[in-house]
């Protein structure tokens, strides 16, 4: 072979290699490449499937947690016998618990309600009661309180501890939970 003919042979062979070389390039760009894209493209959707997944399990177990505590707390109610008095009877409520307070041994210095707030179930009437006397009667108080009026909630209470003779400083924040209903039919009535 003489050297014009291998050179020939080479450049010939060299051309079909860059050739098959472009044609594997193309065939990689073209049909390997995209799918190896759709690939890694459908394990990532798959990921964020199961994420997905996982955080709609865990909202179903909180709805059902849920429903069932409501569930629960509804039959509660419903088992419950508490008569709530209509809202006008405030000035009688108030009076029954300076009673109750003086009963043990708690001086009243000053009650008085809230503005009333309508809610679905209930006319919320917030109560203040201030005033002085040893702790002890002060939790025996709040204890009768709450077994005496299943109507009226504590949501906070001080005490602030006397010095010598003189007593302790009370207060207590109440909510009493009056009767919608009797507010309805007084409304009914003056209505032409």
């Amino acid at each position: 072979m003489s050297g014009g003919r291998l050179s020939d042979t080479l450049v010939v062979h060299g051309c079909g290699a860059a050739a098959l070389l472009a044609l594997g390039a193309a065939w990689f760009l073209v049909g390997v490449r995209p799918l190896l894209n759709e690939r890694e493209r459908a394990t990532q959707l798959a990921d964020e499937a199961r994420v997905a997944h996982e955080a709609v399990q865990t909202l179903v177990q909180r709805r059902d947690a849920r429903r069932e505590d409501r569930e629960r707390i509804e039959r509660e109610l419903a088992s419950m016998t508490v008569r709530l008095r209509p809202a006008t009877a405030v000035n009688a409520q108030l009076a029954e618990l300076t009673k109750l307070a003086e009963r043990h041994r708690l001086r009243v210095d000053r009650i008085e309600p809230g503005a009333p707030q309508d809610t679905p179930l209930a006319v919320r009437v917030p109560l203040s009661l201030a005033g002085r006397g040893a702790s002890p009667d002060a939790v025996r108080f709040l204890a009768d309180l709450r077994s005496r009026f299943p109507d009226i909630a504590v949501d906070a209470f001080e005490v602030s501890a006397g010095t010598g003779e003189v007593d302790a400083a009370i207060r207590f924040d109440c909510v009493w939970y009056a009767d919608r209903s009797g507010e309805r039919r007084a409304v009914a009535k003056e209505a032409p």
